[in-house]
């Protein structure tokens, strides 16, 4: 069977409808790539417009595409004048008017050496109605020549009249399993860092994005995520001992507003691992916090569901008074434990 996309990882539903619809010529002239960040979004519009233009297109025994044919080569080494990276710019929180009515001059201009002319929009969700509606008047009435590829991180985001114009391909977040397949293959020094130990920590805090995997790859980026593994522990051990290791358990929250809430929010994930533990059958949970299932299951059988329910509300109303109301950090954490029964 051909392969399709081969340098997207995952997905493998997606890439073979893609593949087929442009092995027969079905392609649209317009498609949002929705995922969220890390994903594979600019790795799936290269590999669409390298697959639109590849010479090697209809051998079935080739990968779509190739990678090898002049055009491949071109587009995946960002040589082609013919394939458009459009961002918004530095330091903007928008992308304006002004940078779509630059597309809609160029697209005039017919390709150079390929048969499509490729634009692949960065960042899409963050056009502003009034780019957005100027991008409309393109979509509606395209050149023949012309494929737009418009990556977002919310669909949700574009206007109800760019959806209806351009299909929505969602990338879907990848199992922990292939992104560690991905880091052994791409970072194969991963496993010999200062927090090799912990990578499978690491991996799972990751979300199913492979770009975000290799961002904690970084012991900088990686330590707010072992700290907070730290706190989840700390919590849960005063939690059953209670007295002295109660105050080790408050100090591991930490005092910084967004330090705190991400260690809430990791330790939610925590709780919900133990309930479905508790509920479930324990060997076919997925897991989203604990990497040990034999630790997950000895916390789960310490604790009653109803507690592991009511510390969960706990903690998410002091989320929300620290995030959503502004709340003093350390009230609100006393609170906490006095609500979740712990003081």
């Amino acid at each position: 069977m051909k392969q399709m996309l081969p340098r997207l990882w995952g997905n493998d539903a997606l890439r073979a409808r893609i593949g087929n619809d442009i092995c027969a010529h079905r392609l649209s002239h317009a498609y949002i790539l929705d995922g969220r960040y890390g994903m594979g979004k600019h790795t799936l519009a290269l590999q669409i417009a390298a697959a639109q233009s590849c010479l090697c297109k209809d051998d079935p025994n080739l990968p779509l595409p190739c990678g090898t044919c002049k055009n491949c080569q071109k587009i995946l080494e960002g040589k082609s004048p013919d394939v458009i990276l459009v961002s918004r710019e530095k330091g903007k929180a928008q992308m304006t008017v002004d940078i779509i009515r630059k597309i809609r001059t160029d697209v005039l201009t017919a390709p150079n050496d390929l048969d499509t002319k490729v634009y692949i929009i960065e960042d899409a969700h963050t056009m502003n109605p009034q780019a957005q509606n100027a991008l409309l008047l393109t979509l509606e009435e395209p050149p023949e020549y012309v494929l737009f590829l418009l990556l977002c991180e919310d669909a949700g985001n574009m206007l109800e009249t760019i959806r209806s114009r351009a299909p929505i391909y969602r990338l879907q977040p990848l199992p922990t399993e292939t992104i560690s397949a991905y880091v052994a293959q791409h970072a194969p020094n991963s496993k010999g860092s200062a927090f090799g130990e912990t990578l499978q920590q690491v991996l799972m805090a990751a979300e199913g994005s492979i770009g975000k995997a290799l961002d904690l790859l970084s012991p900088k980026e990686s330590a707010p995520i072992l700290a907070a593994k730290e706190t989840v522990l700390a919590f849960l051990e005063a939690a059953q001992e209670k007295g002295e290791k109660i105050p080790d358990a408050l100090n591991a929250f930490g005092s910084k507003r967004d330090e705190v809430s991400l260690r809430m929010q990791t330790l939610i994930k925590a709780l919900r691992d133990l309930i479905a533990i508790k509920k479930c059958d324990p060997g076919t949970v997925s897991l989203c916090f604990f990497t040990d299932r034999e630790q997950a299951y000895a916390y789960a059988m310490r604790f009653s569901v109803q507690e592991l329910i009511r510390w969960i509300g706990a903690v998410e109303a002091a989320n929300d008074s620290i995030t959503i109301y502004n709340a003093n950090v350390r009230i609100v954490l006393w609170e906490m434990f006095r609500s979740a029964g712990i003081l």
